[in-house]
């Protein structure tokens, strides 16, 4: 599901959702049993969970009307397997939005990872800033540890895990003030080189998101649980400290479910009086108000959207709309007239659009400000039709929404060595040309290619670029466009690229810069001819990007099981084959290619031929990428190989496990790399050894003591061969 759909899904839910109940929501990722715990404290068997086969997948949005006073809201959000960061900032942005108490699952493997509590701290800094533009206080959370590991029922483990959510705070809070201290740096560095030095602007000044994001947890609950086979059921334990005796019971946890009853009578009172208020007309406002708007308020629009009138802000999540003001009379007239011509939407949207690139400029952010402030007057005139002023209201919405734009845009997570900040401070400092030769080509497609692939930065703020550097992003519209209906049509029997190229012909012919996809990878030949190692870089990137939309695109296939496919890229001669799951795997891929291309020749091409046909059946487990090839001499392939073992293990029993891989006899070895997950259980013994044509490795899979938990061991080996240059022609 994508991200328009997730939006209008999520809208239709709160939809659902009368004013005055509040909404409860359960964050955190795949398969940590978020389901089944709801319905076993809220005694609800409507709940879908995994012990009745009804996972709820990442994407959806889990709506009950069984609670008496909130509604319960379930969530995938955090490192989704078929997810990426944008979308799970997307997720976790939109429930700050509409939430009022947030019940966050994290297992206790990963507070104590370092690389999680990072990965959690950007996705929570990034969230909050999108936040800022619909809200001002953010709901309370709730921290429920998963999987937990000290089982022992004594204080000094009550202890332990109260420090543990402490240390987890703090050292999120830490990467948010490093974050945040890292991007103030670039936001002055760039006010100070594009604004206007006779205005103070305000939102350099306002900039304090280190004072003002702080993850914190209103309390936490260590959550035991024995998945009983037999029954397909599961059981969850609580340890309390009952007048100084410890003890780890079975529990429903009733005191959590008071605590969240408890909000959700709190939060229902308080709706019921700010929109009382306003039915009533005991909110102080001149502007009377109409029987439309009545309507609209009392029995049209339901959920968040009511709250968000109270407020005077209402956000169209479809179409990223922001109207907001402090003024009531205002705010209502042009929620009226937003609400009456709404089935014109589109076309408004898209003549705002045209006419926000047109405006803006680089040099002039602040001219731009001052059209705004005066735009907006028109919405105060009553002799203005109804065109106009949605006109100057959707317009002065989507500055509203943009405004912050600096803040909002997001740089990777190593802000000084990212490839984002680098590709975007290259594209902003790179003036302007009538002729496009091919070394402005170069670079600029090279920068917009590298950030476009990294997928970190706010839609707003891509919306900017296109307004600033409108014959930059011309180059990348036309290439990228390309390229996307390549993929959406690479599953296609009858899909030949020349039909695509056809279409495009006059958009690529009128930038007088390129004819064929052919001729713009050609540009990069002598470039990376000494520079290798961008090389492999952009090869990595434009991958990433291909594998990421293809995984989409075949997820749309209900007849293909999850993870029963892989990827490839092929090419006539010497190949790599990149699986579905090597994609861990590719920075280690960089290093074996550096070496080979060091002594070897290359080239990179995209096909323009119709490729192969390939038949969608049940079954099917491999799909080609005719789209991209790597021409390398000497890499024949990776090969996989390994075990993964899911088995329950009782109490001391043990698995000794072997593997070996023998080479083809035109092949050698020439790398090999060892991934490993473990769940309630230890390896031991490892041995792992290869040489030029064979690989062995063992292991001991041993449990933890006393553990009655499912065991799973996995161990994957991916192994890189190539053939003999002194035999390859």
């Amino acid at each position: 599901m994508n991200a328009l759909d997730f939006k209008n899904k999520f809208q239709q839910a709160l939809l659902m959702t009368p004013d005055d109940i509040p909404i409860i929501s359960s964050l955190g990722k795949q398969s940590r049993g978020k389901s089944s715990f709801l319905s076993t404290i809220f005694q609800d068997p409507d709940i879908p969970n995994k012990s009745k086969n009804s996972q709820i997948k990442g994407t959806d949005v889990l709506y009950s009307s069984n609670q008496d006073n909130f509604i319960l809201f379930d969530i995938e959000g955090l490192e989704s397997s078929e997810s990426n960061i944008s979308r799970d900032i997307l997720n976790i942005s939109s429930t700050f939005i509409v939430s009022d108490l947030i019940l966050l699952h994290i297992s206790q493997d990963d507070l104590e990872n370092s690389k999680f509590i990072k990965n959690f701290a950007y996705i929570f800094y990034q969230s909050y800033k999108t936040c800022c533009k619909y809200i001002d206080k953010f709901p309370s959370i709730i921290l429920l540890i998963r999987d937990p590991r000290w089982i022992s029922p004594t204080k000094k483990t009550l202890e332990s895990y109260k420090k543990l959510v402490a240390d987890f705070q703090e050292a999120v809070n830490n990467h948010i003030k490093k974050c945040s201290d890292e991007i103030f740096k670039y936001v002055n560095i760039f006010y100070t080189q594009y604004c206007m030095k006779d205005h103070k602007n305000e939102f350099l000044a306002d900039f304090d998101i280190e004072n003002t994001c702080h993850f914190s947890v209103i309390g936490y609950y260590v959550i035991y649980f024995q998945f009983i086979l037999k029954y397909k059921t599961s059981e969850y334990f609580e340890m309390k400290d009952n007048d100084g005796v410890v003890t780890l019971n079975q529990s429903k946890f009733p005191d959590l479910e008071n605590l969240v009853r408890n909000v959700g009578i709190n939060v229902s009172e308080k709706l019921k009086g700010r929109i009382g208020k306003i039915i009533s007309g005991r909110f102080g406002c001149e502007y009377s108000v109409s029987s439309r708007v009545r309507y609209i308020i009392g029995e049209s629009l339901y959920g968040k959207q009511r709250i968000k009138l109270v407020e005077c802000v209402f956000w169209d999540a479809r179409y990223e709309i922001l109207l907001k003001s402090e003024n009531i009379d205002q705010f209502l007239r042009v929620f009226e007239k937003y609400c009456a011509i709404s089935n014109s939407v589109d076309e408004l949207y898209k003549k705002v659009n045209k006419k926000f690139t047109k405006v803006i400029r680089v040099c002039d952010l602040e001219l731009l400000r001052k059209y705004h402030k005066e735009n907006i007057d028109i919405i105060h005139e009553s002799s203005k039709n109804d065109i106009e002023i949605m006109l100057a209201a959707i317009e002065y919405a989507r500055y509203l929404s943009v405004g912050c734009f600096i803040q909002s845009f997001a740089l990777s997570l190593f802000l000084k060595d990212s490839l984002s900040y680098q590709a975007l401070f290259a594209i902003l400092n790179y003036p302007d040309y009538e002729d496009l030769n091919s070394n402005f080509i170069q670079e600029i497609s090279l920068n917009l290619s590298k950030f476009e692939c990294l997928s970190y930065y706010d839609a707003n703020f891509k919306d900017i670029l296109k307004g600033i550097f409108p014959i930059k992003f011309a180059l990348y519209e036309c290439i990228f466009e390309i390229y996307s209906k390549i993929i959406e049509n690479s599953l296609s029997h009858d899909f030949v690229y020349q039909e695509i190229i056809r279409e495009h012909i006059g958009s690529i012919s009128a930038c007088k810069f390129i004819h064929r996809i052919e001729t713009f990878l050609a540009l990069f030949k002598d470039f990376y001819s000494y520079d290798k190692i961008v090389l492999i870089q952009f090869l990595q990137d434009l991958v990433e990007m291909h594998i990421n939309e293809l995984r989409y695109r075949i997820s749309l296939f209900p007849c293909l099981p999850e993870r029963s496919y892989s990827f490839h890229t092929i090419s006539n001669a010497g190949i790599i084959i990149l699986s579905k799951k090597i994609y861990g795997f590719l920075p280690k891929l960089s290093i074996a290619l550096k070496k080979i291309l060091k002594v070897s020749s290359w080239e990179v091409s995209i096909p323009l031929s119709a490729g192969l046909a390939l038949s969608i059946t049940t079954g099917v487990n491999e799909f080609l990428i005719p789209a991209i090839c790597f021409i390398i001499p000497g890499v024949q392939n990776v090969n996989e190989t390994g075990w993964i073992l899911h088995k329950p293990l009782i109490f001391k029993r043990n698995k000794t496990v072997s593997i070996k891989y023998q080479c083809p006899k035109d092949q050698h070895i020439f790398y090999v790399n060892l991934f490993k997950n473990q769940k309630n259980c230890y390896l031991e013994k490892e041995n792992y050894r290869f040489n030029d044509k064979k690989f062995k490795g063992s292991c001991k899979l041993k449990p933890i003591q006393s553990n009655t938990y499912a065991t799973v061991g996995e161990i994957k080996a991916y192994i890189v061969c190539y053939i003999d240059r002194n035999n390859f022609n």
